[in-house]
Parts: structure tokens; sequence; C-alpha cells
């Protein structure tokens, strides 16, 4: 399958998918698929829901155009802002993302930056992005969740890896940039620029 077939294949999974890529897209919104449904749109395994990453400052016109209530939620160390849209399978909406690191929490906030450095799809829908691999990579880099917590970052690093090609210097900065070198360099097997 190619990355339109496998878009597809998620609206089949994911009844309003369809739906959301139009409605986000006429509205002029920036959104990214995240999570294990970006890694199944690069040629990964099965996910069990569709995360959807927008800019912080548009979750309230997303919450309005859908007709959505979002709310805040500490799930396990993580802090983020959702919204869940239920249809035959579960669409989550996510911003002001907060990862905990030794002295508080690091936000990572889709930007223009990341949607301009993800993969995309045309859609038949419309333009799909993709959060970055790198970036997908460093989040589960710090939080290396396992089976205990229903999810499989260290298998997923591998996945995203081997699915898409790595820029190891735009993912060196990223890395730099957010004061994490150290974490992705204990759970990534790659090159990181810059650290020894």
């Amino acid at each position: 399958m190619n990355m339109e077939q496998r878009a597809d294949q998620l609206a089949s999974w994911f009844n309003q998918f369809p739906h959301v890529c139009r409605t986000l897209n006429a509205n002029h919104l920036h959104w990214a698929i995240g999570g294990s449904a970006s890694l199944f749109l690069l040629g990964g395994r099965i996910p069990n829901d569709l995360d959807i990453f927008v800019f912080d400052q548009e979750h309230d016109r997303l919450d309005e155009l859908l007709g959505l209530n979002s709310y805040f939620k500490q799930s396990g160390p993580n802090r983020a802002r959702h919204s869940l849209l239920l249809g035959e399978g579960k669409i989550q909406f996510t911003s002001q993302y907060r990862l905990p690191i030794a002295d508080g929490f690091l936000p990572i906030p889709l930007t223009a930056d990341l949607l301009e450095n993800g993969p995309s799809i045309p859609w038949r829908y419309g333009r799909v992005d993709l959060v970055p691999p790198e970036i997908i990579i460093i989040l589960k880099s710090i939080l290396m969740r396992g089976e205990q917590q229903g999810k499989q970052d260290g298998v997923d690093i591998t996945a995203f890896a081997q699915q898409h090609p790595v820029d190891n210097v735009y993912l060196s900065r990223l890395a730099s940039e957010l004061g994490v070198t150290k974490q992705l360099a204990a759970n990534y097997s790659g090159k990181i620029t810059g650290h020894a």
C-alpha cells in the first residue's frame, strides 16, 4: 500500500477522519498526525487511535468547528490539552503538550518548523501532514513507555527509523534546542550530531 491507500485504510477505521481533514483544511488550521497513526502511514503497525496535533493557539477554533469540548489531562507523566471525537474509532486532538523533565515540564508545541519538516500526503480529502519522525523519536526516547503502559516506545523508535529516512542533523538540532540530547542518545541508535 502507498501512503494514500494507507490514509484510506485509516478512514475505514476512523470514520470521521475524512470530515476532519476537509474541515480543518477548509478553515486553514494547522494540524499533523502523530503517534502510531503516523507510523502506520509510513508503513508501520496498525494504530489503536488517531492522534492529531494542532497549533496551541488554534485549539479553540478546532473545538468550535467540530463541536467539541476540550479538557486538560495528565496522562501518566504527560500534560496536554485534548479534544475527543468519537465515532468508529477514537480521534484525539492535542495541543499544549508538555513532557516531564528533571526540573519540570518541557513544552513541545506543533510549530511551522515541524510542519515544514514532516512528510505530507496529497489525499483525496485534502492534504494530510505528519509530525516529523524526528520529533516522535525524541518524544518516545524521553517517555520510553512499555507494555505496562500499553505502549511500545522502544519498538516504535526502531520502526520509525526503519520506515522513513531520519534526518539525523535535524534530529540533533531539535534535541539540542529542547535540551534532551542525553535522553535521545540513551535510547536511539542512530548518529546524533554533536554528541560524543
